[in-house]
């Protein structure tokens, strides 16, 4: 079988080593393999090959379009792993994906919309607050409402942006392949919830979601295309039967039935 592996244009020094170690993995289970990096010549050098799975890597690393890198894929007609537009997308964007969550019941941190140029720093929820403001899941961190009026009063007036409550304690990521949850914690509802994403933002293959479990638990962070042997995963599927080559192959096999 002959596996594309698609990895990001600039790589930095830290998913490099990353990359190889993929590579020599998926030679090792026996699989073909063919590097693409993820160019404008994407399209052409994917018919080119005729790959029979595409392991999207890109999207794990590529910060800017990675959303729409799936809309390519289904273009070319090979099964790709990871998520769609759909699930990239909300993905990526806290401000869109919080709203989507609360009106289907997810539990969440309190959070609240507002738009710039409103009463920025007059908000209910207690300081220290993480900020998202569009097409963003990374935020950054408001301690007082004169830093919060400093960074809402630095973007287009009428921007809506999301304010979340921090919160200090750890959170727990939940691995889901292919609709099953790889390593669960004990409590039944939060893997319910955490499936009831995957199938509300449109998942495919492996995404995380990270959950605090201190008090009520709560969901603080999502990534709908984790690196596949993510540290953490590995951690947890430890002495379950699972391994590196286990979860790629599980992943190209996957993406494979899906289409």
């Amino acid at each position: 079988m002959k596996v594309c592996l698609l990895e990001p244009e600039d790589p930095d020094s830290s998913i490099t080593p990353k990359i190889i170690n993929i590579c020599n993995q998926l030679m090792q289970i026996g699989y073909e393999v063919v590097e693409q990096v993820c160019t404008t010549t994407l399209y052409e050098s994917v018919r080119k090959n005729k790959p029979d799975v595409i392991l999207n890597l890109a999207s794990c690393f590529e910060k800017q379009d990675a959303d729409l890198l799936p809309a390519v894929l289904q273009l070319t007609g090979a099964p790709y792993t990871g998520s769609g537009i759909t699930g990239l997308s909300l993905g990526r964007n806290y401000l869109r994906l919080f709203q989507l969550l609360y009106v289907s019941g997810i539990p969440l941190p309190n959070f609240i919309v507002i738009e710039s140029g409103s009463a920025a720093g007059q908000t209910e929820i207690p300081y220290p607050l993480t900020l998202y403001g569009e097409n963003q899941s990374r935020g950054s961190l408001v301690r007082n409402p004169d830093e919060l009026k400093r960074q809402v009063d630095g973007l287009p007036t009428h921007e809506e942006v999301l304010l979340v409550e921090y919160s200090e304690d750890r959170s727990t990521g939940i691995y889901i392949l292919d609709n099953q949850i790889l390593a669960c914690p004990t409590d039944p509802q939060i893997c319910e919830a955490a499936l009831k994403v995957y199938e509300l933002i449109e998942a495919r293959g492996m995404a995380r979601f990270d959950f605090v479990l201190s008090g009520q638990a709560r969901l603080v962070g999502m990534d709908p295309a984790p690196f596949p042997l993510d540290d953490e995963l590995l951690r947890q599927l430890n002495g379950s039967g699972w391994d590196e080559k286990k979860l790629l192959k599980s992943l190209v096999e996957h993406a494979r039935r899906d289409l």
